[in-house]
């Protein structure tokens, strides 16, 4: 049940998202469809407004964060993503395109919690977002259009 809804949801996603942002979508498609798949993990989707913001808890208990942010409440997508997180802190940020709306919550989810990964595409590799993650001590790898990343 868990992996139909992720796919209705992505598949609904796809249908509003053009390319070039297609290939940032696949990628963290695949990445959360695959824990949802393998290891009966959880995914809880947030509602936001304009914008996007999800968490995926894995069956070995890591966090993994797709987007914190939304156009007219970055504040909303932060403050739900804290409320979801035991204990502040996720192993996983991925951000899945440079719009705003998808990373606009994340400089004040920086001083609520901790962000030990963050998967950022290469258009967002020089930006004020990677530099804070950074300086919060996340380790910030960015992906170039095509481009696959191993995680746990």
């Amino acid at each position: 049940l868990l992996a139909m809804s992720c796919f209705e949801t992505l598949a609904q996603v796809y249908r509003e998202v053009g390319y070039p942002k297609l290939k940032n979508l696949r990628i963290t498609a695949n990445i959360v469809c695959t824990y949802a798949l393998l290891s009966t993990g959880v995914l809880a989707l947030f509602a936001v407004g304009h914008g996007q913001c999800a968490l995926a808890t894995t069956a070995t208990g890591h966090h993994i964060a797709i987007d914190c942010g939304s156009l007219q409440q970055p504040a909303l997508a932060h403050r739900q993503l804290v409320a979801a997180l035991p204990n502040r802190t996720l192993d996983l940020l991925i951000v899945t395109h440079a719009d705003a709306d998808h990373h606009s919550g994340v400089p004040a989810l920086l001083t609520q919690s901790a962000v030990h990964h963050a998967l950022l595409p290469q258009a967002l590799a020089d930006s004020a977002l990677a530099r804070g993650l950074r300086a919060h001590g996340a380790d910030v790898r960015c992906l170039a259009p095509g481009d696959r990343a191993k995680v746990y």
